[in-house]
């Protein structure tokens, strides 16, 4: 299998999990999942979330569906959106991380949503952004949604500050690319992994795919026991005190 056919899979991957988490969770928290890309591509006074028209908006690589926009009216009937090309886009994906792999739904389950940011926000807008994603978060809880939020930024990536290698596994194992970049590991089989990053700088010499459209989150290395163990009886104790 190449590589591009690989990418049109892993896609297709993503696409069907996406759907399936849609269609197991209770319709108030599926029509959450299907705006959350919406509430932080653009500052609309009339969405949950809204803080300034300060706040970095505009996501990589995503254009709302008329589905999307019907959806949002839903929420609010006032509610309309001109679609409009952006000269630069502050943020370059959206990331859902499902801890119950798909499977099934609990009105209790956290996801994680981590937001990437440009190198080029700054320090006061990240702040900023951070404001919209708690008021984003605390209209989720009201709806039966939980939320745990993580700003990430391109530079951290890169010094592989920003993610455990717990987290890595979990996003790689049962995350969901919700808008913006793909991650390069869809790239890179199981027997490249050793030279992780020596194939994403070739890549990034390539024309076949677009550049713009991927972002490197890094190789995954040996894993914490300790981490996993603790994971593994929070999740265990979850199942046998509350079930899923």
């Amino acid at each position: 299998m190449d590589r591009v056919e690989a990418y049109r899979l892993f896609q297709s991957l993503n696409y069907q999990r996406f759907q399936h988490l849609i269609e197991m969770a209770p319709a108030r928290q599926a029509l959450i999942f299907q705006l959350l890309p919406l509430f932080l591509h653009i500052n609309a006074k009339l969405l949950p979330g809204y803080i300034s028209d300060d706040v970095p908006a505009g996501l990589l690589d995503y254009r709302p569906s008329q589905d999307t926009i019907n959806k949002a009216q839903q929420l609010n009937r006032s509610f309309s959106h001109r679609v409009r090309a952006l000269r630069r886009y502050p943020l370059r994906g959206l990331y859902l991380i499902n801890p119950h792999h798909h499977y099934s739904y609990s009105d209790k389950t956290e996801f994680e949503l981590w937001v990437l940011c440009s190198d080029l926000v700054d320090i006061e807008q990240r702040q900023q952004l951070q404001l919209k994603l708690d008021a984003i978060t605390a209209w989720c809880e009201e709806n039966g949604l939980w939320l745990k939020t993580q700003l990430l930024t391109e530079k951290a990536l890169a010094d592989n500050t920003a993610l455990s290698e717990g987290q890595k596994e979990q996003f790689y194992t049962q995350g969901i690319v919700l808008a913006g970049a793909d991650p390069y590991w869809w790239l890179i089989s199981h027997e490249e992994a050793t030279d992780h990053q020596a194939i994403v700088d070739e890549f990034k010499t390539q024309a076949k795919f677009k550049q713009y459209n991927l972002v490197d989150f890094g190789p995954v290395k040996s894993i914490d026991p300790n981490a996993l163990f603790e994971t593994t009886y929070t999740v265990c104790k979850d199942v046998l005190l509350e079930g899923y």
